[in-house]
């Protein structure tokens, strides 16, 4: 392999596993994050009734929430970075090599995709991992004004 290709191969290499990174960072600390909250609701409805020591557990359901919200948000947005990074170097060895297009087949790819899942496919995956961490601020919400 020529030296140019290997250093784009492992520049494209890095920032994948960085992106994949980020990925696991968010996945472990939202499980982590809806772990505690169930426990914190589980707690608040121990004894069937909502009142004023409940309030401290819907506090932390809306720090809990908002951080993972938040959190969810900056992790996508470093994974993208990552991403994005190994698309360019992806489409420098594209240029490189002769005789195959690899953008159209990747291009294939997404559209076969695409037809298979024309609903899921519009939608991001970061944004239900979002929606889910704001149900958490909800509930929040929720326990604190009816406990109050």
């Amino acid at each position: 392999m020529k030296p140019e290709m290997e250093l784009l191969w492992r520049l494209y290499e890095e920032d994948r596993t960085f992106s994949k990174h980020h990925e696991q960072q968010r996945t472990a600390t939202s499980g982590l994050l809806v772990t505690i909250s169930a426990a914190l609701i589980a707690f608040t409805a121990i004894d069937q009734k909502l009142e004023g020591a409940d309030v401290l557990a819907g506090a932390l359901l809306i720090i809990l929430g908002l951080f993972g919200a938040i959190f969810t948000h900056k992790q996508y947005e470093r994974s993208r970075l990552h991403l994005n990074r190994s698309y360019a170097y992806f489409d420098a060895m594209n240029k490189a090599i002769e005789g195959v297009d690899l953008e159209a087949l990747r291009r294939k790819a997404s559209e076969k995709n695409e037809a298979d899942f024309p609903i899921s496919s519009k939608y991001k995956l970061s944004t239900l991992w979002i929606i889910l961490h704001y149900v958490i601020l909800a509930s929040g919400f929720l326990v604190t004004g009816a406990a109050i």
